[in-house]
């Protein structure tokens, strides 16, 4: 008996708890003000400043991230077409990103 009341008063607790950080709101606020996010020519920037970072990067991570993440192939099937390991992928592909994170926040 004092399990299932003990039970009980922590989700009575838990009930209460989340009712006192939620708010209720009539509108839902706007992310983005206007029609598009960005306009085409930042869009085309944007694309034009990952194409010229990707570039930059050695061949071997170049590669891993484009199979990976533009390709959309898993690990396994990537490793395959590469004849690399998977971990070395996943390296490659972390190192590529860090890499290119880097260089466009030097360049914006």
């Amino acid at each position: 008996m004092t399990i299932a009341a003990r039970r009980a008063a922590d989700a009575a607790r838990r009930r209460y708890a989340r009712g006192a950080n939620e708010t209720t709101v009539d509108v839902l606020p706007e992310t983005f003000y206007g029609d598009g996010a960005k306009s085409e020519q930042e869009t085309s920037d944007d694309q034009e400043a990952i194409r010229r970072t990707m570039a930059g990067l050695p061949a071997s991570q170049r590669q891993a991230i484009e199979l990976v993440k533009i390709q959309g192939l898993s690990l396994e099937e990537a490793s395959q077409v590469t004849g690399k390991s998977v971990g070395s992928l996943k390296v490659g592909v972390h190192r590529a990103i860090k890499a290119m994170r880097q260089a466009l926040e030097r360049n914006c």
